[in-house]
């Protein structure tokens, strides 16, 4: 079971620009995530060219779907989810400020000193670097993602670790030393207060669950 229609007030906008080994540069992805403060309800979407995939966590249904939009064909799955389960987050938009997970070197975001406008926000750079890669955050006190209700929801706010940090992470940047590969991601708005909707009409989705053995 999920719903029709699904309604969210809060929304953040983040760009991911990737370029591989070879210093080719794919496509920028917009990766927009959705909520609802009063349902809980989240909304993943990732747009990139003509595609774009949406993940959907309906707590009231107990619900997640996952949805895909590949040239006006709309598809996609339902299956039971468990919104207050504890689950391992990916690394998307994280930062490790200690590098607990560098197995050559440990890396400590260090504050540079220098400072710059991005997406209307003043920040800070906070860099670290080791003999195979060069990570940069450049952090904002403008506002606090601790301190922040659109980022009280546990799903939602754990995509985005501000631990060590004086502030927010807008753009956090990742460099090969190793080749010409980078990843720059970069939060382009965040509105508190943005409206939005997203119907499930016109996706032909079905119900997947599996029970396991004990």
């Amino acid at each position: 079971k999920h719903k029709d229609n699904y309604k969210f007030n809060s929304q953040i906008v983040t760009l991911i620009e990737v370029t591989d080994e070879s210093g080719k540069k794919s496509d920028p992805m917009e990766y927009q995530m959705c909520l609802n403060e009063s349902t809980s309800d989240m909304m993943m979407k990732i747009n990139g060219g003509d595609n774009s995939s949406t993940t959907i966590i309906d707590v009231e249904n107990s619900c997640m779907l996952i949805l895909t939009d590949s040239e006006g064909r709309k598809s996609g799955f339902a299956s039971k989810f468990d919104p207050n389960a504890k689950t391992t987050q990916g690394p998307e938009g994280k930062v490790e400020v200690e590098g607990e997970n560098n197995e050559s070197e440990d890396c400590k975001m260090t504050k540079t000193g220098n400072s710059k406008t991005i997406s209307g926000f003043q920040c800070k750079e906070y860099k670290c670097e080791t003999s195979d890669e060069i990570s940069i955050a450049w952090v904002t006190k403008d506002i606090s993602a601790n301190n922040n209700k659109i980022f009280k929801n546990s799903n939602f706010g754990s995509n985005y670790n501000t631990e060590g940090f004086e502030g927010m992470v807008i753009q956090y940047e990742f460099k090969s030393k190793k080749d010409k590969s980078s990843t720059v991601t970069t939060v382009k708005s965040l509105d508190m207060n943005k409206s939005s909707s997203f119907s499930t009409t016109g996706y032909s989705i079905s119900g997947f669950s599996f029970t396991p053995k004990k």
